[in-house]
């Protein structure tokens, strides 16, 4: 309850609160609250942390909130906080979660711009930059097959962003002239003097593999689980990329009917 309560207390200007609640296998919704207010959402957390395997999820209502789900996080704490969070949480070994908040007096979708830019020069998982993402609230237990690990708070401040470190990350456009027209520059990828740009699909292939042949009842979600931050490949469909090694490793290992 004191970890929920501080994080909470992170968020002072927040009226209003989205909590969800999913069973273990994430099947079932056990319950939806879209609004909840701050005394209502104190009043009902007892209760709610008290639920057996379960996961409980919560996003702040709002407009200037910016979420990084970083799971499997390998860069510098001292990059993630020089942007200045609101909260950053742990939602499991080597997994975190940041929460950030712009200037009240910006656009939401200036904050979703921001969120995008922080995903990618971060590395933060793309699949959860969306302006209705919900993380894992803490004092709740993190229900994934073989976690067993309650999400605490890492950090916290009632800081905004840091806008001058924020656009030292971003990427500055180049132009060039085209046709009597100034247009982007498409910039080659930088490889460092002496590599060569490789394909890893040929590691993520036997990582997977591996994965398979010691875990032949796993399910496709805990398959997935386990090689979330361990993908070398990089491609443009990334999730499908990553469906498909999993999908034909398993028939390689196990066969058509494993």
């Amino acid at each position: 309850m004191d970890q929920a309560v501080e994080f909470i207390n992170a968020f002072p200007e927040c009226a209003a609160w989205h909590v969800t609640a999913l069973s273990a296998d994430k099947s079932q919704c056990l319950f939806n609250r879209q609004s909840i207010g701050r005394a209502a959402l104190l009043a009902a957390l007892p209760q709610w942390l008290r639920l057996n395997r379960c996961h409980l999820f919560v996003r702040p209502l709002l407009g200037n909130l910016v979420f990084l789900d970083l799971d499997g996080y390998k860069g510098r704490w001292e990059d993630l906080l020089a942007v200045r969070p609101r909260c950053v949480t742990t939602t499991s070994a080597g997994n975190f979660q940041a929460w950030i908040l712009i200037d009240h007096t910006l656009s939401a979708k200036t904050a979703f711009w921001v969120q995008q830019q922080l995903t990618q020069a971060l590395q933060a998982d793309a699949r959860a930059c969306s302006m209705n993402q919900q993380g894992r609230m803490p004092g709740s237990e993190n229900a994934k097959p073989g976690k067993n690990h309650v999400v605490q708070v890492l950090y916290k401040s009632l800081d905004h962003l840091n806008e001058s470190i924020f656009l030292q990350m971003v990427p500055k456009p180049v132009f060039r002239i085209q046709a009597d027209k100034v247009v982007p520059k498409v910039a080659a990828p930088k490889v460092p003097s002496g590599e060569k740009l490789l394909d890893r699909s040929g590691q993520d292939w036997q990582t997977v593999c591996t994965f398979w042949e010691q875990h032949p009842r796993a399910t496709m979600e805990e398959a997935r689980e386990y090689m979330r931050g361990r993908w070398q490949a990089t491609r443009q469909h990334q999730h499908y990329y990553e469906t498909l090694t999993l999908e034909k490793a398993k028939k390689h290992c196990q066969g058509p009917h494993g």
